[in-house]
């Protein structure tokens, strides 16, 4: 990109609004960009600027400073791409700050990059991505009632266990979906009070609750899904992901691997002799 481009970039860069981008589109630019932008040139300021958003830790940036490994940028962008998408929105927001534009000139050219991905989506998308802001998840929310209802209304007393069943599911989803609506622009799910003992997981397109005393007392049957109790292994065959043979990286809490979760200590797990299984 030449100087006259870049330099209108940064003129713009007050301007730039990710609102139109998905948190998967912004994910996955960084994960595509991630090497090309860890060969900066004299990172220390864009780490600190990191630290000071709250990107990357003070022990991190510490380690990263006094190190000086040429590698420092990609460490402190894997250590944002494992805290997934919500950090990943926010990085991008203060990568388009004008200073930090000004800076350094590939992040500019990125940043113009993505900028110009969003040129390249119909119109029509784009419009439609407008209009549901906001308003979308209401009317999916009726529409879900109304469903509800109109099943309600046409069932026999034959059919009360499947309404009943049903009735069950959709409070599942709607405390699934409303913790993660809230948790967009918040602290993370297991950080919240009103989770502290179950947990919302997913495993391919399955969801469902994570018993996290059950999982602390190494209970086989810890994970809710509907009404019945059930082990991880389980609902690791319910979403299609039994061909991986490893639950704590199939489970995910919003986008983060119940692995993860518990090598960080947010999931406890008693240090026994043997291996921990739930798999029999």
């Amino acid at each position: 990109m030449d100087t006259a481009s870049r330099r209108h970039n940064i003129k713009n860069s007050s301007t730039m609004d990710f609102g139109f981008f998905t948190d998967e589109k912004l994910f996955d630019f960084f994960c595509q960009s991630k090497t090309k932008m860890s060969t900066i040139e004299e990172p220390l300021m864009f780490l600190r600027h990191l630290k000071d958003n709250r990107l990357i830790t003070d022990e991190l940036y510490q380690k990263l400073e006094n190190t000086g490994d040429d590698n420092g940028v990609y460490c402190a962008l894997d250590y944002i791409e494992k805290r997934r998408k919500k950090n990943v929105r926010k990085y991008w927001e203060c990568v388009a700050q004008e200073h930090i534009l000004q800076r350094y000139s590939q992040l500019s050219d990125i940043t113009a990059a993505l900028m110009n991905s969003l040129k390249s989506q119909p119109k029509k998308k784009i419009r439609e991505r407008v209009e549901d802001r906001g308003t979308g998840k209401e009317r999916e929310v009726k529409k879900r009632r109304t469903e509800s209802n109109s099943v309600s209304d046409q069932a026999g007393p034959s059919s009360q266990s499947i309404s009943s069943q049903r009735t069950t599911d959709t409070h599942v989803e709607r405390d699934f979906q409303s913790s993660s609506d809230s948790s967009t622009e918040a602290e993370d799910l297991w950080n919240m009070d009103k989770h502290k003992t179950m947990l919302p997981v997913t495993c391919g397109n399955k969801k469902a609750l994570l018993d996290r005393k059950a999982l602390y007392k190494r209970k086989r049957d810890c994970i809710k899904c509907g009404r019945e109790m059930i082990s991880p292994y389980m609902f690791e065959e319910m979403g299609g992901k039994e061909s991986c043979k490893s639950w704590k990286t199939s489970i995910l809490c919003q986008g983060t691997t119940l692995k993860s979760l518990i090598e960080m200590n947010i999931l406890k797990i008693p240090k026994l002799n043997g291996k921990f299984t739930l798999r029999k």
